[in-house]
């Protein structure tokens, strides 16, 4: 799997401008509005890899992703208020409560939770394509158990952490190199951790391989 990802992202015909649209769309997320495209990007690669798609998808229909991606930040919402409301509560200015060792440690520990939680909830999603599939607990429920899908998930943070790392390392050379490297390093760790996870939940759930790319438009 890991050596089939490390490929992936260059897979399939005309890579170089499937990869430059998505590349200007993550250069464009210092503009926030860009972010839903992105997040919509990355629930259609794991639409695509879920089904067995051997490339990584186009980037046409933008206002499809714009949606998608919207519905797919409001699921993540939905999972995450309830086990971080306590946690939000307790910062704000007028509440006269600290955290303190235990409660940071169990931030840590809701954090990494919803970190295994979250691709799994918009691999659903995304497999659906609607918030029905966003929502099926006993779905989600599986893949989370699944040995699959740990591995899957491993992997992708294998890949996905040095990525950011980079970006951190950039920005100590100043905004620069962040724009011009940045949003490549970024674009090569989603591919490549999406495609993985999609896979994994694919597997996890026995979904069935067929073809989803003809649903979408013209490639950017």
């Amino acid at each position: 799997m890991f050596r089939k990802a490390l490929v992936y992202p260059f897979a399939g015909e005309r890579p170089g401008r499937r990869l430059l649209g998505t590349f200007v769309i993550i250069a464009s997320l210092v503009l926030l509005v860009t972010v839903p495209i992105y997040v919509g990007y990355l629930v259609r690669l794991l639409r695509e890899a879920a089904y067995g798609e051997d490339a990584p998808p186009r980037n046409g229909d933008v206002g499809g992703l714009f949606v998608n991606g919207l519905t797919a930040l409001g699921l993540v919402a939905v999972y995450a208020a309830l086990p971080l409301a306590p946690f939000v509560v307790v910062s704000l200015p007028f509440v006269d409560v600290t955290l303190g060792t235990p409660g940071q440690v169990a931030l840590a520990v809701v954090s990494l939770a919803l970190a295994y939680l979250v691709p799994a909830v918009l691999a659903s999603y995304a497999v659906d394509a609607n918030v029905v599939g966003g929502l099926a607990i006993w779905r989600i429920a599986r893949a989370l158990q699944s040995p699959g899908y740990l591995r899957a998930w491993i992997t992708a943070v294998v890949v996905v952490a040095p990525a950011l790392a980079v970006v951190g390392v950039l920005a100590l050379f100043g905004p620069l190199p962040v724009v011009l490297i940045g949003p490549a390093v970024v674009l090569y760790g989603t591919v490549v951790g999406g495609a993985v996870v999609g896979w994994g939940f694919a597997d996890a759930v026995d979904m069935p391989r067929r073809p989803v790319r003809r649903e979408y438009g013209r490639a950017g």
